[in-house]
């Protein structure tokens, strides 16, 4: 007969509530999790699956109220989706050191975790990089081996794969599934993706859908398309795309000594196009958007925007990290700076938006967010935008939403360029780059 499982982690009829809100985020949840299990939390964005994560560890006690039991009684480790906003070192190699020195290790045992913790994750390459200028999937990744540094029994991930090209994040499946089999670690992994997962053999705890979780995507005039010549004598060939953007030769690198990130490299974008940049982390797309918007300066090249309707083209850029836009104390006072009132959505969104308004945009789910800034940046009236990971934290519906919206500002004649890892989402695009060594393929 056989023994019982050890309790780790323990919620019993658990709801939580957001202080200011009517109703809780959620309510009645159940769940036990013993060693070398895995839980994956489902549900639409905005059903709560951060802020369970965040109730299992405590950190919630001052922004709600909650019911019900919710038990850790061992160890843990957190990895949130945010990576940058965990670091809190200069150096990855400190970053990895941090948690060890309050351990009670010998110098030699801290040396031998540090080896097992840079071999399991590839990390000795950048081992004396500054964690400023890391990519997202390598800050992700450092997060990661930094929790994993202090050997938790439970093991809570905010969907961790997020930020991680395919190869990484399938590696962090068998990294996460050897730990789960020899070390008895206990996962719980909030994430839209299902079938990534499956090694884990995870069963699933779904979260309802919250009200508001969805913004609807604003009307907005096409530009002003470029006049085509007067045909003279014969009739004149059908008129092509304006290129509305052009960069030639671009060379940018963080250091006088370090490799090129961009390596005279040269792309053009034209009205109605849609293009969509892969490659592996760290292998400069987001270095690529920020120096077309003009953010990055680059040692050499030159970025030429074009005239449209008599003015130079405008240019937006949605970075990963679309918190940074984000000045205001609610969602109704960040739509008011860029002119936008509730009533200009359309018929039913104000009832959608209802719960939203008046919520700070930093308590949003990470889709909320993701939506409320693309919202912003429409606002704007761009000619061109840029988006860098544009479906991190996305449900399947808000994909879906966000694809109708790319392919109508397409559509319109906007000249639309994002930076993914998602294959599926990639297929959107008329045009499919890879960054690779500094160059686009």
């Amino acid at each position: 007969m056989g023994g019982l499982v050890t309790e780790l982690l323990r919620l019993r009829d658990f709801g939580f509530r957001y202080f200011g809100s009517d109703k809780p985020i959620f309510s009645h949840l159940d769940l036990s999790l013993g060693p070398g299990q895995c839980t994956q939390l489902c549900g639409p964005s905005g059903s709560g699956k951060s802020t369970l994560l965040a109730c299992f560890q405590g950190g919630l006690g001052s922004a709600g109220e909650s019911q019900g039991e919710c038990r850790l009684s061992v160890p843990s480790g957190l990895v949130l989706q945010d990576p940058s906003a965990q670091l809190v070192c200069d150096t990855v190699r400190r970053e990895l050191e941090f948690g060890l020195d309050n351990l009670d290790l010998s110098e030699a045992q801290r040396k031998r975790r540090m080896a097992a913790l840079c071999a399991y994750f590839a990390i000795t390459p950048w081992l004396g990089a500054s964690t400023a200028e890391l990519s997202f999937g390598q800050k992700q990744t450092l997060n990661l081996a930094a929790a994993l540094a202090l050997r938790p029994q439970v093991l809570l991930l905010d969907e961790p794969c997020a930020m991680l090209d395919p190869v990484a994040a399938r590696r962090l499946v068998d990294l996460l599934g050897h730990l789960q089999r020899e070390q008895g670690l206990a996962l719980v992994i909030a994430s839209h993706t299902d079938g990534l997962y499956a090694p884990l053999s995870p069963r699933r705890l779904a979260l309802g859908a919250a009200s508001g979780s969805s913004l609807p995507c604003l009307s907005l005039a096409p530009p002003s398309p470029e006049p085509c010549p007067e045909p003279r004598l014969a009739p004149a060939p059908a008129c092509p795309a304006p290129e509305l953007l052009s960069a030639s030769h671009l060379s940018l690198r963080y250091g006088k000594s370090a490799p090129w990130v961009l390596d005279d490299l040269s792309l053009s974008l034209k009205a109605g196009s849609l293009t969509a940049v892969l490659g592996a982390n760290a292998s400069g797309k987001t270095t690529l958007l920020y120096a077309l918007a003009g953010q990055n300066k680059t040692q050499t090249g030159r970025i030429k925007l074009a005239r449209r309707a008599g003015r130079k083209v405008r240019l937006s850029l949605l970075p990963q990290q679309v918190q940074s836009l984000f000045s205001q104390d609610s969602v109704a006072k960040e739509l008011a700076c860029v002119g936008i009132r509730p009533d200009q959505f359309g018929a039913g969104a104000a009832e959608q938006l209802s719960d939203l308004l008046e919520r700070h945009p930093l308590d949003l789910s990470c889709g909320q967010r993701q939506q409320l800034a693309l919202q912003m940046m429409l606002a704007q009236e761009p000619d061109i935008l840029l988006f860098d990971e544009p479906t991190i934290g996305l449900d399947q519906g808000q994909r879906a939403w966000l694809v109708a919206a790319m392919r109508q500002l397409a559509e319109q004649g906007r000249a639309l360029l994002f930076a993914t890892h998602d294959r599926a989402f990639a297929g959107l695009a008329d045009r499919q780059l890879t960054l690779f060594d500094g160059e686009l393929l």
